[in-house]
């Protein structure tokens, strides 16, 4: 079973049918909770902000992995992810929250 998805909306925009892309980890997560592993990707003009939580990545490996090993895994499984992240998207499941200043360099 794979980890739990938790989506943001980051910005403004109106919501529209438009297929996810640019889908990729954030490598210097700055002012996110660190028992995430967070990945972005963009719907339109909105960049959507993913948290997987590090124990259920830990969960899903059936052992206890160091946070670069967690962010591999999960990199390594962008195409397996991205139709589930599609679905929570479609059925609404998403929470919003202003996007961080303290990210550059996606």
């Amino acid at each position: 079973m794979p980890p739990a998805l938790q989506c943001e909306r980051t910005g403004a925009g109106e919501d529209t049918n438009v297929a996810l892309s640019d889908l990729r980890l954030v490598r210097d997560a700055n002012g996110l909770p660190t028992d995430f592993v967070w990945l972005s990707c963009v719907e339109g003009d909105q960049t959507f902000l993913v948290s997987i939580s590090r124990a259920d990545v830990d969960d899903f490996a059936q052992q206890k992995l160091p946070r670069a090993e967690q962010d591999a895994l999960v990199e390594k499984n962008l195409e397996t992810l991205a139709p589930i992240i599609t679905v929570k998207r479609d059925r609404g499941d998403l929470g919003q929250q202003p996007m961080p200043t303290a990210h550059q360099g996606w």
